[in-house]
């Protein structure tokens, strides 16, 4: 029940703050919801500024694919 509103969190929070709360949700991932968790993310990388944040989105995404194919 409390993934769905993690994942409104990743959608509306600001783009500053995705990466700290992508990195701090990688836990939540499951093989369940991982295509919706990575769609997301990447949905929003166009938003961020820098390329630290993108880079950091992208180790996320990277992070979550690993976990779920165990």
């Amino acid at each position: 029940m409390t993934f769905p509103l993690l994942m409104e969190q990743l959608i509306k929070c600001p783009a500053k703050q995705l990466a700290m709360y992508a990195e701090k949700s990688i836990g939540a991932a499951t093989t369940a919801n991982q295509r919706q968790f990575i769609d997301i993310l990447e949905s929003r990388i166009p938003e961020l500024d820098k390329e630290s944040q993108k880079k950091r989105i992208e180790k996320v995404i990277r992070t979550v694919k690993k976990i779920t194919l165990r």
